[in-house]
């Protein structure tokens, strides 16, 4: 089982904590102004106010929590994969995607104007 602490980035960030398919806790950064200035991240944003529909908005949602997975950790995309990947019936799988819902819509609201929410 990895340790969380080990794969921390320098530039670790204090954020959600949220539990993945490995049974431990992450930390998912907060908002940060500055990410704003980040192109794939404005297009990660963008793409969860465009979903049109429950499973784009997941997937949409999804990519966001891998960038900012990411951000917090130095992880193989393999390893991040099985991180993620819940068995079916998994009662954290609800609450993940509620936590990472929640957390997605504290990230459109840093960085979308009012209007475009």
């Amino acid at each position: 089982m990895l340790d969380p602490i080990q794969h921390q980035r320098a530039e670790f960030r204090a954020g959600t904590p949220i539990c993945l398919a490995d049974g431990q806790t992450w930390i998912l950064p907060s908002p940060n102004p500055e990410q704003g200035s980040d192109e794939v991240y404005e297009a990660l944003i963008s793409s969860i106010v465009m979903a049109d529909n429950r499973r784009e908005l997941l997937r949409a949602e999804l990519a966001l929590g891998i960038r900012l997975i990411l951000t917090n950790y130095d992880l193989p995309p393999l390893l991040l994969g099985a991180m993620l990947d819940f068995p079916g019936g998994d009662p954290e799988l609800p609450r993940f995607q509620t936590t990472l819902h929640l957390l997605s819509l504290e990230h459109v609201r840093a960085f979308r104007p009012p209007n475009e929410i």
